[in-house]
């Protein structure tokens, strides 16, 4: 009777352990893809998504399979024209005269160049050929705890006093997070690649590896 009683409750302790095993397994599984499916969708209608809609008003016969890629296409386009037609002194005419009148208008004026310096910031840091950002760890939100942050050049403050600016992304909307300033010596360079930095902070850290190296950064 005993044997069987033993024979029952490690049966049950199996199931239990193969069931929360499984359960976890499918966790793996959805967080990341769910994760990254919000990401993705967020750019999507950040950028294809504004595109999508007059496509479809100028290829109503085209099935909707198609209308992504051609959304894309239109979009790489419509990006590499304006780019295209920023070198022309007219174009720059007009768009120095728009910036010009964007300027006197309180409130756009604020969201404007707070806009266009982010964008500057973004293509020097991570999309220009001499890019060269650096992934640091700082102590955030207090001294005694730190926190993973991208380098973005340094700010003076007084006569004898530069502070370097640190961007420190959420977890796992790396669009967003908060920009404080640091002294050279609170920050300790970390020797890895912007790709490498994404993954661990999209993940939680999960991805991280136990040893990683810092160097000072003071400069």
């Amino acid at each position: 009777m005993v044997s069987f009683s033993n024979s029952v409750s490690n049966l049950w302790k199996s199931l239990v352990r193969n069931f929360r095993l499984t359960f976890l397994s499918g966790v793996l599984v959805l967080i990341p893809l769910g994760l990254t499916f919000l990401i993705l969708r967020f750019l999507y209608y950040f950028t294809v998504g504004r595109v999508t809609p007059y496509v479809n008003k100028w290829f109503p016969e085209y099935p909707q399979y198609l209308i992504v890629p051609i959304s894309v296409v239109v979009l790489l386009i419509f990006l590499y024209l304006v780019g295209l037609a920023s070198n022309f002194i007219l174009v720059r005419q007009v768009v120095s005269f728009m910036e010009r009148l964007i300027s006197k208008i309180p409130l756009v004026k604020s969201v404007y160049n707070a806009a266009k310096k982010m964008t500057v910031g973004f293509i020097e840091q991570f999309a220009s050929p001499n890019a060269n950002a650096i992934i640091a760890i700082v102590p955030f939100p207090h001294s005694e705890i730190y926190s993973m942050g991208i380098v973005l050049g340094k700010v003076k403050i007084s006569e004898n006093e530069i502070k370097y600016k640190v961007f420190i992304p959420t977890v796992p909307n790396i669009t967003i997070g908060v920009l404080h300033f640091y002294s050279g010596d609170q920050i300790h360079k970390c020797s890895i690649s912007m790709e490498e930095a994404i993954e661990y902070i999209v993940s939680s850290g999960a991805s991280m590896p136990s040893n990683i190296r810092l160097e000072k950064f003071i400069k």
